[in-house]
C-alpha cells in the first residue's frame, strides 16, 4: 500500500487482532509499504485454526479499506490467492478464470495459485489432529527451544539455505537439491511428528538422502533466520537408527577413536605402514570407508609425552596468566606439534602452560549418533576440565569442533549440570590467546610471506574467524586471503563414507580447492581444523598448516 499511510494500517491492524485477543509481529520494508504478518496463534488447536481464519479475513478487508494489495512482494501462491476473488471483484476475477482455463483446460499448472485456490486454513502444516511431541523420544536437551518439537517446528521455511553465499547449506548449495537443504530436513522430520512418515522408517533410503547427506557445519544454527540446529537434529535421527539397526563398525571406531588412537601411538611407525598396505585397504573397503581416501595416521609420540620431555629438559616457565590446553584426540595423537606450537607461543608471551589431558570430549561420538558414548565422554572431560575453570585458568582450544562441543552440544548431552556454565565461561580459542599477546606486543614474528586461511565452520558458527586472522595478521607484511568458502566438505566420518564421498569432494571443489590449486607454490595454506587440512592434503596434494604451527615457526623470540 502507499507508504504515507503506513502507519494507520498497523494501528488499525493491530487493533484488529486484539479484538480476538491474539498478539501479532510484523516486520517490512516501510519505504515500499510492504509488511510481512504473523499473528502468534497455536495452530495445533480448534481455537487456534478458528482464529486464523477470521483474522485472516478481517486484515484482508482491512487492506481493502487502504486499496492495498494482499500479495506482498512474494505474490499470492497458495496461501493468499483465496482472497483473490474479494479483492479484484467477480468481473474481473471471472477474467482471470477464463484466461487460466484458456491456456491450461485441464488445470494442470500451478493447482490451488491465483484461481481455485484453497481456503487459508486448509493444507496447513499444523492442525487440531497434528500430534507432535510423544511419537518421538529425544536423547538430548531440548530445553532451550522449549523440545523436541518445537526445535524442529522453527523451520518456517524461509529457504536460506537455499541460498549460495555464506556456509549454509554446503551439500544443497553444490546440489540446487531441495532434499539436500535444511528446509526438507526440517520437514522430514516434520513429518515423522505428524504421523505423516512412520517412525519406523528412519531409515529408509528417502531419509538416509535427505537427512544423512547434513554436514553438521552448525551454519544453520547462525545462519538461519530460525536459528535451526540441524546438526543436533541429525544426531537424534542417527541415535534412533543406531537403536534400531545397530551401530556399523565404521561408526563405532570412529566414535571410539582416542582409545585406538592411544593404542596406536606407541607403534605408530608400524601402524601406519600397515594402513599403506592392500589388505588394510580391502578391510577399509568393507568397512566403507571411500576407496579414494587415504586412511588417517598417527605420531609415535603424544602431545602429552612431547611435552613431559621438554619440561624435563628445561621447559620454560613464567608468572603470567594461567591456561590449560585442551589435548583433543587429533592433536593428541596425530599433530601433536601444533598443540606444542600453541603451548610455546603462550610460553612466550608470559603464561603458565598446563596441558589438560582429560580424555575426549565426545565430538566423535556424538558425530556417528552414538549419544550415550558421547555422553559418557562429555562427563568424564567435564570433571577434569571443571577442576581448571575453579582454579582460573583459561581453557584454550586447538580444534573448533571440540570447542563447539564444549560451549554447545554438552548443554544438550549433560542439561542441568551446574558446572556447565564455569567450563564455557573459561572456553577460548587457542588462537585467539596468541592474537590477544601479539596486539599487546608480548609476540612478535618474522614478516613477509603470503598465506591462505581455511576457517572452520564451527568456528564461523559458534566464535568468530577473525581471531585467527588478527593472529595471522601479526605477522608484518604478510600478504594474507581468508577464504569465504564455507564448508569444507570433510566433516569428520562424512567424508571417509564411500556414499558421500562424491558430495565430499564436490563441497571442497566448490570454493576452497580451486582457491587453494590457484595459490602460489609459496604461499602458506593454513586451516584450523583438522577436518579441513585433511581434506586440503587428501584432494590438493598441498602442504596444509594451523596457524599456529605457520606463527610458531615465525616466533622471533
Amino acid at each position: 500500500m502507499a507508504p504515507e499511510r503506513l502507519a494507520d494500517f498497523v494501528a488499525d491492524f493491530q487493533r484488529v487482532v486484539a479484538g480476538h485477543g491474539v498478539q501479532a509481529s510484523f516486520t517490512g520494508h516501510a519505504s515500499a509499504g510492504c509488511l510481512h504478518i504473523r499473528p502468534l496463534l497455536d495452530l495445533k488447536t480448534v481455537a487456534g485454526v478458528g482464529k486464523l481464519e477470521a483474522i485472516a479475513h478481517d486484515v484482508g478487508r482491512l487492506v481493502l479499506e487502504y486499496h492495498g494489495a494482499i500479495s506482498g512482494e512474494h505474490g499470492c501462491g497458495r496461501s493468499r490467492s483465496w482472497f483473490l476473488p474479494e479483492l479484484f471483484g467477480s468481473e474481473l476475477y471471472a477474467e482471470f478464470v477464463a484466461l487460466k482455463h484458456a491456456f491450461d483446460p485441464q488445470g494442470l499448472l500451478g493447482r490451488g495459485c491465483v484461481v481455485a485456490a484453497p481456503g487459508v486454513a486448509e493444507n496447513l502444516r499444523f492442525g487440531p489432529s497434528y500430534r507432535g511431541d510423544g511419537v518421538w523420544q529425544p536423547r538430548l536437551s531440548w530445553a532451550a527451544e522449549g523440545g523436541f518439537g518445537q526445535a524442529i517446528e522453527r523451520c518456517f521455511g524461509a529457504g536460506l539455505c537455499k541460498k549460495l553465499t555464506g556456509t549454509m547449506c554446503p551439500p544443497a548449495a553444490v546440489s540446487r537439491d531441495e532434499a539436500r537443504t535444511t528446509r526438507a530436513r526440517a520437514n522430514a522430520l516434520q513429518a515423522v511428528l505428524s504421523g505423516a512418515f512412520a517412525l519406523d522408517q528412519l531409515s529408509a533410503q528417502e531419509m538416509r538422502d535427505v537427512l544423512g547427506t547434513c554436514v553438521a557445519c552448525k551454519a544453520c544454527k547462525d545462519e538461519c533466520p530460525a536459528g535451526v540446529d540441524m546438526a543436533a537434529l541429525k544426531v537424534e535421527w542417527l541415535a534412533e537408527l543406531r537403536a534400531r539397526s545397530g551401530v556399523p563398525l565404521l561408526a563405532r571406531s570412529i566414535g571410539r577413536f582416542r582409545t585406538l588412537a592411544r593404542l596406536a601411538a606407541p607403534v605408530a611407525p608400524l601402524v601406519n605402514r600397515v594402513l599403506g598396505t592392500l589388505p588394510a585397504r580391502l578391510v577399509a573397503d568393507r568397512l566403507g570407508v571411500a576407496h579414494a581416501r587415504p586412511l588417517p595416521l598417527f605420531a609415535r609420540r603424544s602431545l602429552t609425552r612431547r611435552l613431559r620431555t621438554a619440561a624435563s629438559s628445561g621447559g620454560t616457565t613464567s608468572s603470567g596468566r594461567e591456561v590449560a590446553v585442551f589435548a583433543d584426540c587429533f592433536v593428541q595423537y596425530q599433530e601433536p606439534e601444533i598443540g606444542e606450537a600453541l603451548v610455546s607461543l603462550l610460553r612466550a608471551a608470559g603464561d603458565r602452560v598446563t596441558v589438560a589431558d582429560v580424555g575426549c570430549c565426545g565430538r566423535t561420538a556424538l558425530s556417528t549418533g552414538q549419544i550415550e558414548t558421547a555422553r559418557r565422554d562429555a562427563s568424564r572431560a567435564l570433571t577434569g576440565l571443571y577442576e581448571h575453570a575453579v582454579a582460573g585458568r583459561v581453557i584454550a582450544f586447538i580444534e573448533p569442533s571440540c570447542a563447539s562441543m564444549v560451549v554447545d552440544d554438552w548443554f544438550r548431552l549433560l542439561p542441568g549440570d551446574t558446572r556447565l556454565e564455569a567450563v564455557a565461561a573459561a572456553v577460548r580459542q587457542g588462537v585467539a590467546l596468541v592474537a590477544e599477546h601479539a596486539a599487546a606486543g608480548r609476540l612478535h614474528f618474522r614478516g613477509g610471506g603470503a598465506a591462505l586461511l581455511h576457517p572452520h565452520c564451527h568456528e564461523r558458527a559458534l566464535f568468530t574467524a577473525t581471531d585467527s586472522e588478527s593472529a595471522l595478521r601479526a605477522v608484518p607484511s604478510l600478504a594474507l586471503t581468508v577464504l569465504d568458502a564455507g564448508c569444507c566438505g570433510m566433516s569428520g566420518i562424512f567424508g571417509y563414507e564411500a556414499e558421500h564421498f562424491e558430495t565430499s569432494v564436490a563441497i571442497a571443489e566448490r570454493d576452497l580447492l580451486p582457491a587453494v590449486r590457484g595459490a602460489a607454490a609459496q604461499t602458506a595454506v593454513l586451516a584450523t581444523g583438522t577436518s579441513c587440512r585433511t581434506q586440503i592434503r587428501d584432494l590438493s596434494g598441498r602442504s596444509v598448516a594451523h596457524p599456529l604451527a605457520f606463527l610458531a615457526a615465525r616466533l622471533v623470540s
